[in-house]
């Protein structure tokens, strides 16, 4: 009898689950015909009425409700967004630039908190516990106080790299996990590892060769150990401290637009985007051992990737597509439609995605 009754629960809550994605295109449809009344309704519908019922909404729905509100709060239907933006899961934030320059927000969904000004648009990045942006332009890296607003520390890239005619340009930087060291990368193949808390380098990395940009670029959780994705579908392992690749690895000749290490840096995957439906990501063990590659035309043009746990993997396309994936597995297992987006943050939960 309790096994009859365990079925049949499973029955219903996959019943609800089958529910709610069937939802969520015709919840966008109703986004994107601007027929807001009707989102609503469908986004109150998937509200959990009962106490032991099942809550399947994830950032979709959350998503969707905020952009909802927006129409009458602080972010309106005519806001230009630039879409430099952070989210630090552990502390619900978000660092935006928008018209009126960088803005922090808080909570699930976000309300706005505060403006930080004086920072024209470019990357911006959480330091991992929160109290700490990384903010670069052009040339420049400010170490901004999430508290006060204030810029603590500043690192110039013109002082140790020439930046004649913007041939120098920062395209992509990250925090070391113990939030001691911040790397950057430029168009041009430059690494540089500066010491946050007073601005100064540490050391610069000539490892990538010259002309290859960076354009994006994961710390090793544990390891002093950058991957740094460029041109022609290469990825490298650097290692920092002996300034030399512990590995190099090509996917395909696209451009790499993203690199991730894996919770526990057993794995990291790399993805490319060609502009075609062949773009595709690899993940290599720590030592660079192929153990994955997805399939030929299971995706279109990857827009970003990461990790929901040490085992699965999302990638967000160009046609609005987020799809998950095992590492075991190279077609996708289950596939979201979205609205839009440029770049993807995941505040996973250990039960969804």
């Amino acid at each position: 009898a309790n096994t009859a009754r365990r079925e049949a629960e499973q029955r219903r809550t996959e019943a609800m689950w089958q529910t709610y994605v069937a939802r969520l295109q015709p919840m966008m449809y109703r986004w994107e015909q601007k027929e807001y009344g009707q989102l609503e309704s469908m986004l109150d519908q998937a509200i959990p009425t009962e106490e032991d019922e099942p809550d399947f909404r994830g950032w979709e729905w959350h998503y969707l409700r905020n952009l909802c509100r927006q129409r009458t709060s602080a972010i309106d239907e005519t806001a230009n967004f630039d879409w430099h933006f952070d989210w630090h899961p552990a502390t619900q934030r978000l660092a935006v630039f928008r018209d009126n320059g960088l803005e922090l927000w808080v909570g699930d969904p976000p309300e706005f908190q505060s403006a930080i000004a004086g920072h024209a648009p470019g990357i911006v990045r959480f330091s991992p516990d929160g109290t700490q942006l990384a903010v670069a332009d052009k040339f420049r890296i400010s170490i901004v106080g999430v508290g006060s607003g204030k810029t603590t520390a500043t690192m110039d890239l013109a002082a140790h790299e020439s930046t004649h005619r913007n041939s120098r340009l920062i395209e992509s930087l990250d925090w070391r996990p113990d939030g001691e060291a911040l790397a950057t990368g430029t168009n041009m193949g430059a690494i540089h590892v500066w010491h946050p808390e007073d601005g100064e380098l540490i050391k610069p990395i000539k490892t990538l060769p010259n002309n290859f940009p960076c354009n994006d670029m994961h710390w090793h959780p544990s390891d002093n150990v950058l991957a740094v994705g460029t041109r022609y579908g290469l990825v490298f392992a650097i290692n920092i401290e002996q300034d030399k690749p512990a590995w190099q690895k090509k996917i395909d000749r696209a451009y790499v637009c993203s690199v991730r290490w894996n919770l526990s840096g057993t794995l990291l995957v790399g993805a490319t985007d060609d502009g075609s439906d062949l773009a595709k990501f690899v993940v290599w063990d720590r030592d660079g051992n192929e153990k994955m590659r997805s399939a030929k035309r299971a995706i279109t043009g990857s827009s970003s990737i990461d990790w929901l746990d040490d085992e699965r993997l999302v990638v967000a396309t160009t046609d609005q597509d987020i799809h998950r994936f095992q590492v075991d597995d190279a077609e996708p297992v289950e596939t979201v439609r979205a609205v839009s987006y440029t770049h993807l943050t995941l505040p996973t939960k250990e039960d969804g995605w």
